[in-house]
């Protein structure tokens, strides 16, 4: 049987759009507290980039409102878009600790064949 391929990653766009659609056919949202912070109870991830605010300071007004007046995102698509980074932020802390994980018995192995071998 043939080993199937890792998928390439996938485009924020490509990544949220199917989840707000969902959301939106599901449930009548409408947006309240316009001109108020959303409040921010989770985690908060590395900034990547200039235009990659931690969540707390994603969804501060004035950055809401620049996404929503300067880049056609509503407040939705930035907490689905916050939902995402924070899926993205776990695999990479499970990865990381996997990595760890295996580089401990690698070191306890090498050890112990350094050991043997000075005998």
């Amino acid at each position: 049987m043939a080993k199937k391929r890792a998928s390439k990653p996938k485009s924020f766009t490509k990544l949220t759009r199917p989840i707000i659609r969902a959301i939106h056919f599901a449930y009548g949202l409408r947006r309240k507290n316009r001109h108020r912070n959303i409040p921010w109870g989770g985690p908060e991830t590395p900034s990547t980039n200039a235009t990659c605010f931690p969540p707390r300071e994603s969804l501060q007004v004035g950055n809401l409102k620049y996404e929503e007046n300067d880049q056609g995102r509503d407040a939705l698509t930035v907490i689905v878009g916050l939902a995402v980074r924070l899926g993205i932020e776990q695999g990479r802390a499970l990865e990381r600790e996997e990595r760890e994980r295996k580089y401990g018995y690698t070191r306890i192995l090498l050890n112990g064949i350094r050991d043997a071998l000075k005998e």
